[in-house]
């Protein structure tokens, strides 16, 4: 019953995309040399959109979310928020999760500042909390954690520390897994005395200030830090469905080749093709009884029938061959095909770009009208340039100049009086700029929400009916905010 909701949302969703695919697959630097407007912004929506009541419509529609009045933009961003992930009710939140699993979580009060920003933070708290009580719930003895992808150890040290979980972190990356490593000594060293710290603070008191003694009756709360190196240990290896956790555990934990041990398998923010290598891992290793998997990064996923334009990363894509999307057989069999410009849309941070009321960079439109220029003078070298972060310039000339040192275009015969030419033909096109680049930010979480539902309808194909869709963290502040979490029988 549950896998016929899935695959229900999931052609909903396939059809819209497939109506919007080339707006979903062009590339805002585009804009102006491909018409974006003209040739992908219906004519209902052309024609009611005017030079005078553009600025008020983003307000409106994008910022405030009024929606008072019915007009096609409302029209057109109602019709895909229907299709995002929170409005399809078939996610389920924190509270509705522990209610299944039949547990009464604990409460986690303790919040640690320092040594990430309020995003990380933010993220670790729940997470790690949230993995803690899942270990709780169950009958399995002798846990293990296995974090994938676990970069500067964030979640492993915190798990290891306030949770006394024993972690094994893995990342590809031997820079990440030294900094790990000696980010948690430092962390272990100050974790009493932060702790005390932000007791005191929660009982309304002031602390002393940070280098000053404090007294071992400061907090009421048991810390533990004798066992925190033994607790979490790291390995550098990139991982693949033929990873074998059991004996890099075994090995790093100094185990008896005889013990039993039950894994539960985790990634915060698992970058492109790691998120779905781990839910294979989940379904073909048995010891694997827990998986709590965030993904991000999904313009990195190698689709199966989509040959993508270019690799930013040769690195990472030199090793990593297994095929990311789709994962579920109804998904294969129908050769779904989203494209890389879709999944990089897919990432965009819609929530917080809305809730900040951020209007696309200034530099978006620049780009626009420097591609104009490449096509202009060398057509060869269309879609061929790749700017990246141009940084510290002050008008639409500067931010030229820039460009021609930095990527060698040659253009520098051209004159200040050329460049002012086409900044001023273009000028009052700026706004309706703006308003294309919200209007496709709003397919944004419909690309991500199939994502997540190939992910989630391909362990219920593989009879893992425990599994959930679970929104852990708040969108403004962490926009990939969903877990998949499957527990196995």
């Amino acid at each position: 019953m549950y896998q016929a909701q899935i695959r229900h949302h999931i052609d909903s969703i396939v059809v819209y995309l497939n109506k919007y695919f080339d707006l979903i697959n062009c590339h805002m630097v585009d804009y102006f040399t491909n018409d974006h407007w003209n040739n992908l912004i219906s004519e209902e929506i052309r024609n009611y959109v005017t030079e005078t009541n553009i600025g008020k419509l983003i307000e409106q529609t994008f910022f405030e979310q009024t929606n008072n009045s019915f007009n096609p933009v409302e029209h057109y961003v109602n019709s895909c928020k229907s299709l995002w992930l929170e409005n399809l009710n078939i996610g389920i939140d924190l509270p509705d999760f522990y209610r299944i699993i039949k547990s009464v979580p604990t409460e986690d009060a303790l919040s640690v500042k320092g040594f990430m920003n309020e995003k990380k933070l933010h993220e670790v708290e729940i997470t790690s909390n949230f993995i803690a009580n899942l270990i709780k719930s169950s009958d399995s003895e002798g846990v293990y954690i296995v974090d994938a992808g676990d970069g500067k150890g964030y979640l492993s040290s915190r798990m290891a520390l306030q949770h006394q979980l024993k972690v094994l972190g893995i990342d590809c990356n031997e820079t990440n897994s030294e900094g790990a490593t000696q980010r948690n000594r430092k962390l272990q060293r100050v974790w009493k005395g932060l702790v005390e710290r932000e007791n005191i603070i929660s009982i309304g008191q002031k602390p002393e200030r940070r280098r000053a003694k404090k007294s071992q009756s400061s907090t009421n709360k048991t810390n533990h830090t004798s066992n925190a190196s033994e607790n979490y240990k790291v390995v550098t290896e990139f991982i693949s469905p033929k990873s074998n956790f059991i004996s890099m555990i075994k090995e790093q934990f100094k185990m008896d080749n005889e013990e039993n041990i039950n894994i539960c398998l985790t990634g915060l923010h698992t970058c492109g093709n790691l998120a779905p290598t781990c839910l294979k891992i989940f379904k073909d290793q048995t010891c694997i009884k827990y998986l709590c998997n965030i993904g991000c990064c999904y313009h990195l996923l190698n689709e199966e029938f989509c040959e993508d334009d270019f690799f930013v990363n040769k690195n990472i894509s030199s090793k990593n061959k297994d095929l990311g999307f789709p994962l579920s057989n109804y998904l294969k069999e129908s050769k779904l095909v989203l494209g890389r410009n879709a999944r990089m849309l897919a990432s965009q941070s819609v929530h917080r770009t809305f809730f900040n009321k951020e209007l696309p960079d200034i530099s978006l439109f620049y780009r626009s009208l420097l591609e104009e220029i490449i096509v202009a003078e060398n057509p060869l070298l269309k879609n061929l340039v790749q700017v990246g972060k141009i940084k510290k310039f002050t008008n639409f000339q500067h931010y030229f100049q820039k460009c021609n040192e930095k990527l060698n275009l040659n253009l520098s015969h051209l004159s200040a009086e050329y460049l002012s030419t086409i900044e001023k033909k273009y000028h009052n096109e700026q706004n309706k700029l703006n308003l294309f680049y919200f209007l496709r930010m709003c397919m944004a979480p419909i690309i991500e929400s199939l994502i997540l539902l190939d992910r989630l309808l391909f362990l219920y194909e593989e009879n893992f009916n425990k599994t959930y869709l679970i929104k852990l963290f708040n969108p403004v502040i962490s926009p990939r905010c969903y877990a998949i979490v499957s527990v196995k029988k």
